[in-house]
């Protein structure tokens, strides 16, 4: 995956979000769907707490997260406007893990299918592989935007058509002999 690299004087609040660990904390909150402290927090994002304190301190000046103390303990949860984010931000990562698996069926055929004869092929493995690809993938198929669920859908008939070129079986024949594997 490419890696967007920001200058220091252009960093501004919309930026913040192509950072790892902004990103992982308005995801993490929005799991866990109530105010937490920052120890949990930082321990869960495997950061240290003062860079997760000055993360949050940013997220609150974007009015992202609001800090609220309770007697000795301070606590944060995410702000209305907050939530929505984290519920985009979550998308964006799901749809650019979802693009890293269309990357990983090209890897995989290219090292092990492509100008190999049928024989030197290692069909277990290769199936090995594409199966677990394909069920990242299944994850896609239901939740989520129908475009999005769609891609999903086709990067599996993808990968069913290459696992029966592997097989020396047409297409119909591989998904029709999987069923029968799965019952």
């Amino acid at each position: 995956m490419a890696v967007i690299e920001i200058p220091k004087e252009k960093k501004t609040e919309e930026n913040i979000f192509l950072q790892k660990k902004p990103v992982n904390v308005l995801i993490f909150m929005k799991e866990q769907d109530k105010p937490l402290n920052q120890t949990t927090i930082s321990k869960n994002i495997d950061s240290t707490y003062s860079h997760t304190l000055k993360t949050l301190n940013k997220l609150k000046e974007i009015k992202l997260v609001q800090f609220e103390e309770t007697g000795r303990i301070k606590l944060v949860k995410l702000t209305e406007i907050g939530r929505i984010v984290a519920d985009l931000v979550d998308g964006f990562t799901r749809i650019v893990a979802l693009a890293e698996l269309d990357g990983m069926i090209d890897q995989v055929y290219d090292k092990e299918v492509k100008g190999k004869l049928k024989p030197e092929r290692d069909k277990e493995a290769i199936a090995k592989q594409y199966n677990e690809i394909k069920e990242k993938l299944k994850s896609y198929f239901e939740g989520y935007p129908q475009n999005i669920s769609i891609l999903a859908r086709k990067m599996s008939t993808r990968v069913d058509n290459i696992l029966a070129e592997v097989m020396g079986l047409p297409p119909e024949a591989y998904v029709s002999f999987q069923e029968g594997q799965t019952q």
